[in-house]
């Protein structure tokens, strides 16, 4: 049920939300560094391991890829199983928790 709520003397009306017909940019991940695009997790895996995180194998029963920067800090990265998967959001969370090493941009 996607779309906007409005209300108008007491009447709630749902109108499509006038915005997901736009398509948005795709966003990519970029090391800054090196100014690599992340095309899959083998890459991804080797830079963020270069930082100091390392996977996680808390619960064997959930699909999802789990990194740790330490045992000294609660910083985890949760990441979808599969590359293609890895939405915006999963992005945004790298690049705060990487400290301006990682960097989300628009695709050309």
């Amino acid at each position: 049920m996607a779309g906007v709520w409005y209300f108008n003397d007491g009447v709630a009306k749902l109108v499509p939300n006038p915005y997901a017909s736009r398509n948005s940019p795709r966003k990519i991940l970029v090391h800054r560094p090196s100014n690599e695009m992340m095309t899959n997790f083998e890459q991804l895996d080797a830079k963020l391991l270069g930082l100091g995180w390392h996977p996680y194998y808390g619960d064997a029963t959930t699909p999802m890829r789990q990194y740790h920067l330490c045992s000294c800090t609660s910083d985890l990265l949760t990441l979808p199983p599969t590359f293609n998967s890895l939405r915006t959001v999963h992005m945004y969370d790298i690049v705060v928790k990487t400290r301006s090493t990682f960097q989300v941009r628009d695709a050309a």
